[in-house]
């Protein structure tokens, strides 16, 4: 079974995404975003500088592979860039710096 992480809260707010309906009101309309174990594994080597070939080195993965990860964590994090998503990945607290 795959892991899945929900980011709710302030450090994502302003981004759409589906309605959460367990999220604190206070936090801007319950958005959350689904996120798997891969992924973030993905975003934590990306993060610490790797290059995709040596992600999928790592984790004994084809190129190809580790480059859909990346493509699907942008499109849950809403974001447009690899760099907007690590910033973004990092602010939730999915990921940190090494």
């Amino acid at each position: 079974m795959t892991r899945r992480w929900t980011l709710r809260g302030p450090a994502l707010s302003g981004r759409r995404g589906p309605d959460c309906p367990n999220a604190p009101r206070a936090w801007g309309g319950g958005r959350c975003w689904r996120v798997t174990e891969r992924q973030v594994s993905v975003l934590q080597l990306s993060n610490a500088g790797r290059t995709v070939e040596e992600v999928a080195g790592l984790l004994a993965l084809e190129v190809s592979s580790v480059r859909r990860y990346l493509q699907q964590a942008y499109e849950r994090l809403h974001a447009r860039s690899k760099v907007e998503a690590l910033f973004l990945a990092r602010r939730a607290g999915l990921i940190r710096d090494e």
